[in-house]
């Protein structure tokens, strides 16, 4: 399944028009044209929002992997890796957040 099939797939799954998910995303309304017709595949900055989005991986997006696999179901180590990537793209005030709010689910486990 193509990039533009899985996304398809991904919006008939969560019930919504592709109008909307283009809207939640901020993104032009000939995305899914280009992805479709010119078989274009957006930025990996892109790619990620849409698979948050849709609560699936990068991965599932991008390959010819056929099941989504949520977020929760990829291995720990695709997990570390794409937090780093988003974190990158943080200001300091972001940064400080979101280190207090992993110190805070540190804290929090049980021992």
């Amino acid at each position: 399944m193509a990039f533009y099939e899985k996304v398809l797939f991904q919006i008939k799954r969560k019930g919504i028009s592709i109008n909307k998910m283009l809207t939640d995303l901020r993104l032009g309304k000939s995305s899914m044209v280009d992805w479709k017709e010119r078989g274009n595949i957006p930025s990996g900055e892109v790619v990620a929002r849409i698979a948050k989005y849709f609560d699936v991986t990068t991965d599932y997006l991008l390959t010819e992997e056929e099941k989504p696999t949520t977020i929760n179901e990829q291995p720990a180590s695709q997990a570390i890796a794409e937090l780093w990537d988003e974190i990158d793209d943080l200001d300091d005030e972001e940064a400080i957040k979101t280190l207090e709010h992993v110190r805070l689910l540190k804290l929090r486990r049980k021992p």
